[in-house]
């Protein structure tokens, strides 16, 4: 015989007892001791797995915000970046200095601010705009006909050497130092550029890539 909660009034009532002694309930709805602890112990077993995946849920929940907060926050920075860098490139350049020659060699500078009417002025006096691009050669001024004097990057590389007489550029006769800048104004550097020379009484020829200024 054992003894088991009344479930109307949690009293002790023999298994073989008809009704509570206590209360007076049928005993067929009884529960022993033992069956309403397990009871209890489940139902808080159950409640603390349910807790701990609630805790599990949050947490990542949590983790996926900081995540997604990371993303937005790499991609606004990245957004920032190529907007400075379209800004910057789309900036105009600033005006340079512009350089002049004349058949004497003298030059003349003109400054950004003053500079179309100071180009101007110096072109009536026989100046021609410096190229921003270069032959590579240097020549005595005074020499009849030209002596090259300085051999420098693509010329140099090309095969024109110090002591060669100028005789031509892109077919063009050179006769006075000037004529070098003025057919040097059409060209951008890496530009191709024909040479022809004298040297030791044959003619040579070289073609080679003006470098920049």
């Amino acid at each position: 015989m054992a003894l088991v909660a009344c479930y109307e009034c949690g009293g002790k009532v023999s298994t073989s007892a008809a009704a509570c002694p206590h209360c007076g309930a049928p005993s067929k709805r009884q529960t022993s001791i033992a069956e309403t602890d397990n009871l209890i112990k489940n139902n808080a077993v159950t409640a603390e797995n349910e807790n701990r995946e609630d805790v599990n849920q949050t947490t990542v929940k949590e983790k996926t915000k900081r995540i997604y907060g990371w993303m937005l926050a790499a991609g606004l920075v990245l957004v920032f970046l190529v907007v400075v860098i379209l800004v910057t490139q789309s900036k105009p350049l600033s005006p340079e200095t512009v350089s002049l020659i004349n058949s004497e060699g003298s030059t003349v500078s003109c400054p950004p601010k003053s500079s179309d009417s100071c180009v101007r002025d110096a072109e009536s006096k026989g100046f021609v705009k410096l190229s921003n691009a270069v032959a590579g050669i240097t020549v005595d001024w005074e020499a009849k006909p030209l002596r090259v004097i300085e051999v420098r990057g693509t010329a140099a590389e090309a095969g024109v050497r110090n002591g060669d007489i100028l005789v031509e550029l892109d077919g063009s006769t050179i006769v006075e130092p000037l004529s070098i800048f003025m057919l040097m104004g059409s060209k951008q550097p890496g530009d191709e550029l024909k040479v022809k020379v004298m040297r030791d009484g044959r003619p040579l020829n070289f073609v080679y890539n003006v470098m920049p200024r």
